[in-house]
């Protein structure tokens, strides 16, 4: 089964604000040769709203230690940004890339040991089951049902459509779940959710390979991008 192009209406899965990167309390004892589990490195990522935006409250994933991947929509207009990773404290986090084709946005926050995560190429094969780890509604919720796709979608804040790749999941997520792991059965990245469809049965993810391209491009991105009130957005916006 080849991917497939879909054009989709989505509702993006952002909520309101609630309880919220961080690091946990070093343990001595503990194996650091040991890779990071999925809810280990499942992030909650909580905003203050730019000018007149509200805040939000969505998910995320700790890429590797110091940088969590979330949805630039939960972002594009925050004013302050903080994350909790695992059992961590919430702590204060950069916004330091965005890409609103992808809808995909780079935090940076203090290195808390977390390993980088193992990630698996987009693929229409017979390993269709896994699951949606540390979603801040929905928590963990397992899928069956997993078939890639070419997805066709406006980009953040604006009405041009963007194709990236990505998988449509026959699982129910909730609004605050964007920016979750999607993972296969093996616990290998294959995604981030960033919508669910208006009826509430599927979800949509973009695919690893998007995000890492991504990581890529903006390795170097340290300097935080900063909220410009008076436009209610990140100041790069232009």
């Amino acid at each position: 089964m080849r991917a497939k192009t879909t054009a989709v209406v989505l509702v993006a899965i952002a909520g309101m604000v609630g309880p919220s990167c961080g690091t946990t309390q070093a343990d001595p004892f503990a194996d650091n040769s040991s890779q990071t589990t999925a809810t280990q490195r499942a992030a909650r990522v909580v905003t203050s709203g730019c000018g007149w935006a509200s805040a939000r409250t969505g998910s995320g994933v700790a890429l590797e230690d110091g940088i969590v991947i979330t949805v630039a929509h939960i972002v594009v207009r925050a004013d302050t940004v903080t994350v909790s990773v695992g059992e961590g404290q919430a702590v204060a986090a950069d916004i330091t890339a965005i890409d609103l084709e992808r809808d995909l946005a780079m935090l940076r926050l203090p290195p808390c040991g977390i390993t980088r995560a193992e990630a698996a190429p987009i693929s229409p094969g017979a390993d269709s089951g896994g699951s949606v780890v540390g979603g801040a509604t929905s928590g963990t919720v397992a899928f069956t049902g997993r078939q890639a796709a070419r997805i066709s979608i406006e980009e953040v804040l604006g009405t041009q459509r963007h194709e990236r790749l990505g998988y449509e999941l026959d699982v129910v997520t909730a609004r605050g779940d964007s920016g979750a792991g999607v993972y296969d059965d093996r616990g290998r990245l294959v995604g981030t959710v960033f919508a669910t469809s208006d009826n509430g049965t599927t979800t949509w993810a973009t695919a690893v390979s998007e995000v890492l391209a991504f990581v890529v491009e903006n390795q170097s991105a340290t300097l935080p991008l900063a909220c410009d009130a008076a436009e209610s957005a990140l100041s790069i916006l232009e």
